[in-house]
């Protein structure tokens, strides 16, 4: 993931672990099988604000060593009753982290500006992270609101 994109999925995420009843793993997905088994995921503050910085710290554990793989980051923005689909991104998990990424705890810090110009509204989405032979390292999809 390039840091753009963790930028927006740690933002996201938060979003959706500050308010769990708003975030879950994908459809169809078995979470115990993912390769990161998030610990901790923290927002400051919470929840954002437009306009101002926000920290995210993400702390886990990778179950196997990952050589390679990529993200695909989806989010749409609800205009009256349709769902517009915003630019999505795709990337390499190793332009993010140095790989090999061992197995074992990661720990992780972020702090983004989350734009003035970014719309109030409801937001969906979802990230997909996959390994070098396809396999999920994690999948979140999360309903929330900017205001």
């Amino acid at each position: 993931m390039n840091k753009l994109l963790f930028a927006l999925f740690a933002v996201f995420c938060c979003f959706a672990v500050a308010s769990a009843d708003i975030w879950s793993f994908c459809d169809g997905q078995d979470p115990t099988t993912f390769t990161f088994q998030v610990s901790t995921l923290t927002l400051t503050p919470d929840p954002p604000v437009i306009g101002m910085n926000a920290t995210v710290n993400v702390a886990g554990n990778f179950t196997e060593e990952i050589t390679g793989g990529s993200s695909t980051f989806v989010v749409q923005y609800q205009v009256g009753n349709s769902w517009i689909s915003l630019p999505s991104f795709t990337s390499n998990v190793c332009d993010s982290y140095e790989c090999p990424i061992q197995p074992g705890p990661v720990t992780r810090v972020e702090s983004i500006f989350v734009p003035s110009f970014t719309p109030h509204g409801n937001y969906r989405g979802q990230l997909e992270v996959t390994d070098q032979s396809g396999n999920t390292i994690t999948c979140i999809q999360f309903v929330t609101s900017m205001n």
